[in-house]
């Protein structure tokens, strides 16, 4: 037993790890011997193997991977990857490791092992199938090959199911590496590049996952890495030019784990919203999901009057480009300066780095520096920059020590650069990630000033102090590179903290890693700090001081504790010395003074003392106040020092400005009245009131600056005031000070929200010492908004905008048990209720912001209500706006003023929206008493925007609260537990409402306005409006989508796996029985039905044939949405399927709603074949992402569409089941085939599934059809065209039919059984061979690349599937085929090639002057009757032939048409036309010049080329005179690597065994004429000769010749499928023919075409005779020329030495062909005798020697024939035309001698005849 081979119990699925050739070193014949067994085998290699022989030997399948040589087949045809080689053989099992044991199975292919089975099952019928009838006819060897066959096992075809990211990334390698050298050999250089980038980086991250190199973070974030490589993948290859199926799709993933997405059974109903998410954000957002990560389905809390963090920018050295070997002399030092900008002022600080002289400069030992507290008003006023100064200090004195009166050193700019950091700040629309840090560069630039600077009034350039001003502004005044600092590379992030700063401002000491830096504003956040930045514009000196000279200006005050300092993190020192600058060059320096004691005496004062130096020698100086008591000047921009001299004299001016900063000093005394209220008016309030009122005006105009150094103060004072003067009854002052309060939370926090943190710290520190003013504030509010509808000022508004913030504070300021607040509480939410409801276009704006409130007003207001009532509050404020703004789009032609109330009142909704869908996420949805009331009030808001006008946004949003409902109470973690499955019920009772909606957006006017190229998108299920935008990847072409279609589409799938969930296998028949003891929905049948009508019923189907078409996005791209549409259109029709099989098929035939039923069995078909479904020519990859989502769509379609269909069927008679062996035939599937409702179209893409149950079902459905209409008709033309139909609607479908065409033919063989002498046996079996051959057909058609090179081959196949649909009478198919062949043919100019297009169409009709036709579109005609249409054909073809030179096909067209109007209508007008026509062509013909084009037979050779002409010949035709090389060079463009085989005998070497690559053999071949088509005609016969030329030939000497007596020749003739000329310029060779011709046979054709040639000289000098004018000279050379080479005796003997052949004429073999050479020859003689007379009077008079010699020459050579002939010439030169007529030579039977029939036996010939007439009866053709 060991020494036989096994056969394995289950395929061993094993890996080849070591090479295995056993071909090499063997020789060819070896090779060849052993390759019937053995394969070489190489790692990475596969194998199945099914039997062992003994432990060492296996026999398997060979699985391997392509080679480069199989990439340059697909060079061409890129729309395909090279595919893995499979054969059997036998292999060592030593070099093999097995991967998994596979059980044995059939394949989804059918083989020969299955035909055996189908023929075995034949011998228990008595009636047999085709497919007996067609093997009994079989030889037996072949039935002998069958048998044997069964040994082999199915090969798995199934691909291997994926369940890690790793197993994917391993699949996708191997498919990048075929791509890659697809687009390698097809020369797409860049993408190849780019793919293999890709490859390499997730071939790391492969090796880096498989060995655990990585931590846990490392880990998440390269699987997301790998994620966004394997989606870009298939987005780079939809760049190439054409598409390969199912590669250009992208996949959605987890992005935690990176696994391939998986519906878990029905239960899972919410996972569909991230399934589309992802698949949205994975095909259009770059890098995601490395970017994208944080879009969330949860809408946030709304950001009004929320504490928003300040923002830190963080910034850390990464590297310094300049030379330190520059250094001035006297170097003493550089340092640094780092602040941030906007375009008007200096924001921050400076952060300083000083650098010593000799200190080495190492970035690590730099700090960062942390810019804390930027000012959200900047940031969101405009570009913030990160500006970075560089300084030196010079030593100007040796000694080294400065005085009063000079300088020892000085400070110098060096460069200064800018970089617009503004994306690094989340609040910015398209932000960079915050959190993260991001590189940025500042490139670094000098200052210099030119002479022409200084001139004129206006200047660009004002030195160094504006340097950074002309960076930002780009200008390239006065900015140059210095190459001692070039650039600066900075990493910056931003941090949003509270808690941050303050830590690291009190360890910002010494050499901290961090140093915080102060802004330049007053930060209440921050500990006080007073301080003053004093900033030096420029210094004016009265004296022109050099050019050379430079001025510095040192600060000092006069009190000795203030501290002058530029970096925030640098000592302060007791004076400042800025920069030096040139004469009238701008300084614009700032340094702050700080120290300021906060209780100094009010009496004294301190001042800034200003001394200039130039050129380090004491100027003068100025001397201005810096502080007065509690009073420090703010000098403003233009604030001018004078400077005073030595001597007391003024020198010059100084410009400066300066800003305080700080709380203690400067306060307005409104403010300070404010503050100290109470100790004024602390004896009586009523006294004062005026004076507070007054007081309260003045305050309300304090700006933001003053009221936020005293926030809680102020704060707490106003709501004292409110309380005593409410307690005092003083209502004028209590509604003033009510109005203060809410105009300073309105200025301080509802316009900038950087400050909410102060209202926060308010009430946790503060609110236990504010009295109970609770009641007061909310009655004075209660008064406000109930007076909305008379009376509303700006009070009411900035009351809208900080409402929250008084009803918090109202809250916080009342005792609980408070009865009177909760009274007035009450009103007020009342009056609220009432100012929604309002419809007053001057309240919208301030509706909306109360309504967004909503959520802030019941936190507070938790305290005092109920959940309960609180939801009643809620419900009763969203149910105060109704739909008064849906619909309500901007209008550009609209009035402005219009547009934005329309704008108002539609975002008073959309808030509604967006509150109830937050409402969902709170902690209402967790409250038991409000979870039903709110679902129930959500789906109704939603439904009421569904139900009312389009509008897109609304609608989006009313989708987002649909799927959040959803989300609370079904998937894997609802909220609400649904016990009694209510709301499921409820929500599938939604579902034809929803489905209508679907229906009415996704109609062709809606899908022609939101279906559009997009450069951006948004999320879908947005949750907030405006929906932001993302921006979508610069590699994707503008995709079409809709996201308001792909979110209703979602709801549709979640409501129907909701509805599947609590139906089961019963649909909707169990939904509405168990939905009648529902209280919650039953109340609104209308919306939520409670039974499916027809209607209902039609507009789910339609709905899911919607779904299942995926128009409204990339469908073949987006798989995976595509799949989950595709599993809820077969959900869709489980659900109905009870219904429609208990109330729609068992009906009697009247009832029988056809319409329905077709829908049904029409989706089910559909459904089988979309995309997701038919998944066999997918990827790996695609097919497992296809079947995680949808499963196994197909065995759903057959257990549906099976059991309605039998439903429809009746049981056979005795006769039709005994004769065709069916069953069940007939009854109501009559309906179904043939006609407006016939099936069958869809039928045919069904039976062509590989799927083994459509196959089965759809073969059963034909074969019954089949059945059913002979057996009413006794007709199968109506059957023929349904099936021809939708197989050529398959074609244009895209459904590729090549995995299930053998199948298909096989199983319906087997199915349709008849006996061969039934009747019906040949319309039956020639019905299925015409469907056969149709498959064949189209599979040619796909078998052509695509590519414009291979129109040609795609024209071919495209007439021959013409030509079915013509017999099966679907000439409209056929009718824009050929219009839109002709209207290319139109525009790229061939007029030949497009009137032949004509005539394909012209053959469809016949000349009938009765019938009437419909108009057409493609071509356009009129409604006319046959003959017209027919005839307005044959016009347009002439028409295009005369365009196209090509004229003899014209007068075949103008004769035919000649012969119609003769022969049926006797249309005299149109045989005027045609006369007419016909006389141009002919006059035409007789003038042209014909150029002949030269034709060349091209072979086709090699694996490079496609099916369509491999190994295949043609002959093409050329231009005119065209070389051989230029046709070489026009293929060798056209098949781009094809290489010229030159010699005919390797071409048919190669032919024999087919290499790889592309190889072509081409030559010349010449058109082969009949002698009997240019009988006694020149012209004429030339033009015949060039109608359907379908025979050339080629010649070639046979070696060993030494004249012509022994000159023998090969000639190949080539029989082609189509006479010239063609549709496409080439005809494939039908046939070839291969003859020796004997010497004397080619004398015989080489005095033929001399003969010819004399004719065509002969006919163009008698024109020129008749024409004097017409290109005489010309045509007397060719005569000449002629003659001289016929009548001298040249080389070789010229023609004389034909004689040598008149011997044979007594022999018996080649009598009749000497007799016939001797004729040819005489002719030639008559013909030279004419053409010398012809020559004699065309020869000017210089020339007349020469023709004497010539004539004296001819008579010479040819004296024995012109004797024997008697030939005369007689020559005038000189005579008139009328005496050169008269002397035109002619013979009486010169027909007879041209043709070459005549014998030389003739008798006298005289071409001198006297009598004119007779001279006459014969002319040469043309004249």
């Amino acid at each position: 037993m060991a020494n036989t081979w096994t056969p394995l119990p289950s395929l061993l699925h094993m890996k080849v790890v070591t090479s295995f050739v056993p071909l090499e070193n063997v020789g060819a014949e070896g090779a060849k011997s052993l390759s019937k067994h053995f394969k070489s085998l190489y790692p990475g290699d596969e194998c199945y193997i099914f039997e062992k022989y003994g432990e060492n030997w296996g026999r398997a399948y060979f699985v391997s991977n392509p080679v480069p040589s199989d990439f340059s087949t697909t060079s061409l045809a890129t729309h395909k990857l090279a595919e893995n080689r499979v054969v059997v053989g036998i292999v060592p099992l030593q070099i093999l490791r097995t991967i998994k044991e596979i059980p044995f199975g059939k394949t989804d292919k059918n083989s020969i092992l299955e035909i055996s089975d189908l023929m075995s099952n034949d011998l228990l019928n008595s009636v047999p199938s085709i497919l007996h009838t067609e093997m009994i006819n079989q030889s037996v060897e072949e039935c002998r090959d069958v048998k044997n066959d069964k040994s082999l096992p199915a090969f798995p075809s199934d691909p291997a199911k994926i369940t890690s990211l790793m197993e994917d990334i391993s699949i996708s390698l191997a498919s990048l590496m075929a791509h890659a050298y697809m687009l390698y050999s097809s020369g797409e250089f860049s993408l190849f590049e780019k793919l293999v980038e890709i490859h390499d980086r997730l071939d790391d991250i492969s090796l880096s996952l498989t060995n655990s190199l990585l931590t846990q973070n490392e880990i998440n974030s390269v699987r997301r890495e790998a994620i966004s490589l394997l989606n870009s993948v298939p987005k780079l290859l939809s760049l190439k030019r054409t598409r390969v199926v199912g590669h250009d799709a992208v996949i959605a993933r987890e992005d935690s784990t990176g696994r391939l997405f998986q519906l878990n059974g029905v239960e899972d109903t919410m996972s569909p919203i991230t399934i589309a998410h992802s698949q949205v954000l994975s095909a259009l957002s770059p890098n995601y999901p490395v970017s994208q990560q944080n879009i969330t389905f949860e809408p946030s809390k709304s950001s009004r009057l929320a504490r928003v963090p300040p923002s830190h920018i963080l910034v850390d050295f990464k590297a310094v480009t300049g030379s330190s070997n520059i250094l001035p002399k006297g170097y003493n030092g550089m340092t640094a300066y780092m602040f941030l900008r906007s375009s008007r002022k200096i924001l921050t600080e400076s952060f300083a780095i000083s650098i010593k002289p000799g200190q080495n400069f190492e970035l690590d030992n730099i700090s960062a520096a942390l810019f804390e507290n930027i000012p959200a008003a900047e940031v969101d006023g405009g570009k913030i920059y990160l500006v970075a100064i560089l300084t030196e200090n010079v030593i100007t004195n040796s000694s080294g020590s400065s005085s009063v009166s000079q300088l020892s050193e000085i400070r110098s700019g060096i460069a200064a650069g800018v970089s617009d950091i503004s994306r690094i700040f989340s609040r910015k629309k398209g932000s960079l990630e915050s959190g993260e840090a991001h590189q940025f560069q500042i490139k670094m630039f000098s200052s210099f000033r030119s002479p022409e600077d200084s001139n004129g009034i206006y200047t660009l350039n004002n030195g160094w102090g504006e340097l950074v001003d002309r960076i930002i502004t780009g200008s390239s005044k006065g900015v140059a590179i210095n190459p001692r600092a070039e650039k600066l590379v900075l990493s910056i992030k931003e941090f949003k903290s509270e808690s941050l700063v303050p830590q690291i401002l009190e360890s910002n000491v010494g050499d901290a890693a961090i140093s915080a830096i102060r802004t330049m504003v007053y930060d209440p956040n921050l500990p006080l700090y007073e301080r003053l930045y004093v900033k030096v514009e420029k210094v004016n000196t009265t004296a022109v001081l050099p050019k050379t000279s430079y001025v510095t200006v040192v600060l000092t005050t006069t009190n000795e504790e203030l501290q002058f300092s530029k970096g925030g993190n640098l000592p302060g020192s007791a004076d400042w010395k800025f920069l030096s600058v040139s004469p009238m060059e701008h300084v614009s320096e700032t340094v702050q003074i700080s120290g300021f004691n906060t209780r100094a005496s009010t009496e004294s004062s301190d001042y800034m003392v200003f001394k200039v130096y130039v050129n380090n020698e004491y100027y003068g100086q100025g001397k201005m106040n810096l502080r007065r008591g509690n009073r420090i000047p703010e000098y403003p921009k233009g604030t001018t020092l004078s400077i005073v001299g030595p001597r007391e004299n003024i020198v010059g001016t100084l410009e400066f400005t300066s800003d305080y900063v700080g709380k203690y000093y400067n306060i307005d005394p409104a403010l300070q009245y404010m503050l100290n209220w109470r100790a004024l008016h602390q004896s009586s309030l009523e006294v004062g009131e005026k004076a507070l009122i007054t007081a309260l005006g003045n305050f309300n105009k304090l700006p933001l600056a003053s009221l936020v150094k005293f926030f809680p103060e102020l704060l707490f004072d106003l709501t004292e005031m409110l309380r005593d003067s409410s307690s005092a009854k003083l209502d004028r002052l209590s509604t003033a000070t009510f109005e203060s309060l809410v105009h300073f939370l309105d200025i301080v926090l509802a316009r900038q929200d950087q400050y909410f943190y102060l209202f926060d710290d308010f009430m946790q520190k503060h609110i236990s010492n504010v009295s109970h003013v609770g009641p007061q504030l909310v009655s004075v509010m209660n008064l406000i908004f109930s007076r909305a509808g008379k009376e509303w000022s700006h009070v009411g508004r900035a009351l809208c905008r900080i409402s929250p913030l008084i009803v918090r504070l109202a809250v916080a300021a009342t005792s609980k048990d408070s009865f009177t607040f909760k009274k007035n509480c009450s009103l007020l939410l009342s009056s609220i209720t009432q100012f929604l409801s309002l419809r007053n276009d001057n309240l919208v704006a301030d509706q909306v912001l109360v309504l967004e409130d909503l959520e802030k007003w019941l936190e507070s207001l938790r305290r005092f209500y109920d959940d309960q009532a609180l939801m009643k509050i809620s419900i009763q404020w969203l149910q105060a706006v109704d739909m008064h703004g849906l619909g309500k789009q901007e209008d550009d032609s609209a009035n402005p003023l219009a547009v934005k109330k329309h704008v108002l009142w539609r975002k008073l909704l959309l808030t509604k929206l967006i509150v109830a869908r937050r409402l969902l996420y709170s902690w209402m949805i967790h409250s038991k008493d409000c979870q039903l009331t709110l679902i129930n009030g959500c789906i109704r808001w939603a439904l009421e925007v569904l139900y009312g006008e389009k509008d897109f946004d609304a609608i989006r949003l009313a989708n987002g609260i649909l799927v959040s409902v959803c989300s609370t109470f079904s998937g894997q973690s609802p909220i609400y537990h649904d016990n009694r499955g209510e709301l499921h019920r409820g929500i599938a009772r939604l579902l034809p409402l929803v489905g209508k909606l679907f229906l009415r957006l996704s109609s062709s006017r809606c899908i022609e306005k939101l279906v559009v190229p997009k450069r951006s998108f948004t999320q879908l299920f947005p949750c907030e409006y405006p929906f932001p935008e993302l921006i979508i990847d610069s590699v994707v072409d503008a995709e079409k989508f809709s996201e308001v279609l792909i979110e209703l589409a979602v709801v549709l799938v979640i409501f129907t796996r909701i509805a599947k969930s609590v139906s089961g296998s019963k649909g909707f028949e169990k939904i509405f029985a168990d939905s009648k003891q529902d209280e919650l929905f039953n109340s609104d049948t209308s919306t939520f039905v409670s039974s499916l009508s027809a209607k209902d019923i039609k507009v789910l189907l339609h709905s899911a044939h919607t779904l299942c078409q995926g128009k409204f996005f990339p469908s073949q791209k987006w798989i995976s949405l595509h799949s989950l549409f595709v599993e809820c259109s077969i959900t869709v029709v489980e659900l109905i399927q009870p219904i429609v099989l208990k109330e729609y098929c068992q009906v009697d035939e009247v009832s029988l709603d056809v319409d329905l039923l077709n829908k049904f069995i029409e989706l089910c078909l559909k459904i089988s074949f979309a995309g997701p479904s038919s998944i066999d020519s997918l990827p790996d990859v695609s097919q497992n992402a296809c079947k995680n989502i949808a499963g196994d769509i197909r065995t759903r379609v057959v257990e549906a569409l099976r059991s309605v269909w039998d439903s429809l069927s009746e049981e056979a008679s005795h006769e039709t089941e005994s004769r065709f062996q069916i069953k069940k035939v007939g009854g109501k599937q009559s309906n179904f085939i043939v006609g407006k409702y016939s099936i069958i179209v869809d039928l045919m893409s069904f039976c062509l599934q590989s799927h083994p149950g459509c196959q089965e079902l759809g073969v059963q459905m034909l074969w019954s059809m089949i059945v059913n209409e002979w057996v009413t008709s006794g007709d199968l033309f109506e059957i023929e065209r349904a099936c021809i139909s939708g197989l050529y609607e398959s074609l244009h479908s895209g459904f590729h039919r090549v995995h299930g065409k053998s199948s298909f033919t096989l199983k319906m063989k087997s199915t349709v059984r008849i006996d061969p002498e039934d009747d019906a046996f040949g319309s039956i079996n020639n019905l299925l061979k015409t469907i056969f051959n149709f498959l064949d057909v189209l599979d040619e058609l796909e078998s052509v690349p695509i590519g414009d090179e291979f129109d040609d081959d795609r024209t071919f196949h495209n007439l021959n599937i013409s030509g079915y649909l013509m017999q099966v009478n679907r000439p409209e198919l056929l009718h824009s085929f050929i219009n839109e062949m002709y209207d290319t043919n139109m525009e790229k100019g061939q007029f030949v090639q497009a009137a032949l297009s004509l005539e394909l169409l012209a053959n469809t009709y016949d000349w009938d002057t009765e019938v009437m036709l419909p108009p057409c579109d493609e071509p356009e005609f009129p409604a006319q009757t046959c003959f017209e249409r027919k005839d307005a054909l044959y016009r347009m073809m002439a028409s295009n032939f005369v365009r196209g030179k090509s004229l003899e096909q014209a007068a075949v067209v103008y004769q035919n048409l000649l012969r119609a109007y003769e022969n049926f209508s006797y249309d005299l007008k149109g045989l005027a036309f045609c006369h007419s026509q016909l006389a141009a062509v002919y006059e035409s013909l007789d003038k042209t010049d014909r150029l002949v084009p030269t034709f060349f037979k091209v072979m086709f050779i090699g694996f490079g080329f496609p099916k369509s002409i491999r190994g295949r010949e043609f002959i093409y035709e050329g231009l005119p005179f065209e070389h051989i090389t230029s046709i070489h060079d026009r293929l060798s463009r056209l098949y781009p690597g094809t290489r010229i085989v030159s010699r005919e005998q390797e071409a048919q070497a190669m032919l024999e065994q087919t290499p790889f690559g592309k190889f072509m053999h081409v030559k010349t071949v010449t058109p082969h004429h009949s002698d009997e088509k240019s009988i006694g005609m020149v012209s004429a016969g030339a033009n015949i000769a060039n109608r359907e030329l379908n025979v050339f030939v080629s010649s070639k000497r046979l070696p060993g010749a030494t004249g012509i007596s022994d000159l023998w020749t090969e000639e190949t003739s080539y029989e082609t499928l189509l006479g010239f000329p063609t549709l496409m310029n080439r005809s494939e060779v039908k046939s070839s023919e291969t003859v020796k011709i004997s010497p004397i046979e080619n004398a015989i054709r080489s005095l033929s075409a001399k003969n010819e040639s004399l004719l065509n000289v002969e006919r163009n000098g008698l024109l020129c005779l008749k024409n004097p004018g017409s290109n005489s000279d010309s045509q007397f050379q060719d005569l000449s020329r002629e003659l001289s080479g016929t009548v001298d005796s040249p080389v070789n003997g010229g023609v004389g030495q034909y004689r040598v052949f008149f011997a044979s004429e007594h022999a018996d073999d080649d009598a009749e062909k000497a007799r016939l050479i001797r004729s040819k020859f005489n002719i030639m003689v008559v013909l030279l005798g004419r053409c010398l007379w012809l020559h004699g009077e065309l020869v000017p008079s210089s020339l007349k020697a020469s023709h004497d010699a010539l004539v004296d020459m001819y008579k010479k050579n040819f004296a024995e024939e012109i004797v024997e002939l008697k030939v005369s010439i007689a020559s005038n030169a000189h005579g008139n035309y009328s005496d050169r007529e008269s002397r035109v030579p002619h013979h009486h039977d010169s027909a007879s001698i041209i043709s070459g029939r005549a014998s030389h036996h003739t008798g006298s010939m005289s071409f001198l005849n006297s009598n004119k007439n007779t001279a006459l009866t014969w002319r040469p053709t043309g004249l």
